[in-house]
């Protein structure tokens, strides 16, 4: 009789430990690493932009931007810039936001837009792939 005692309270203690195992491994099943679907924010490269060749002195400068998302959630959140007035280097950051993406690399487009604040001709360089850059230049009148 006390050995059935013994054997039921380490059954016991046993499923108790499986329970809590089980727990475990669903909670850490349902935390997200850092997928690009989890509201992250990665530099993504630019495929191309379309600029004006001249533009007025004061007048706003609008460039359509065309950079590249890695899934379905991808999509615009901020332009990086460093550089002085007249040679500006520009990053595109793309936010990825959800949890079912779509597997497509789409391109995604956004206008950059600046008023010139000299004359002369200004240099933009935009992140592409592998460090290189697009780079355009604007003459200001």
């Amino acid at each position: 009789m006390i050995f059935a005692s013994i054997k039921k309270e380490a059954m016991k203690s046993q499923g108790y430990k499986l329970l809590i195992l089980l727990i475990m491994v669903a909670v850490s099943a349902c935390s997200s690493d850092d997928d690009a679907t989890d509201d992250s924010i990665r530099i993504t490269d630019v495929v191309s932009v379309d600029t004006p060749e001249s533009v007025r002195l004061g007048n706003e400068v609008t460039i359509e931007v065309k950079f590249r998302v890695y899934n379905g959630c991808g999509q615009f959140h901020r332009f990086l810039e460093t550089g002085r007035d007249q040679d500006r280097v520009i990053k595109v950051e793309a936010q990825y936001v959800g949890e079912i993406c779509t597997t497509d690399v789409p391109i995604r487009t956004v206008p950059y837009s600046f008023i010139p604040t000299t004359t002369g001709i200004y240099k933009l360089s935009f992140l592409s792939l592998d460090n290189e850059y697009i780079v355009v230049r604007i003459l200001v009148n």
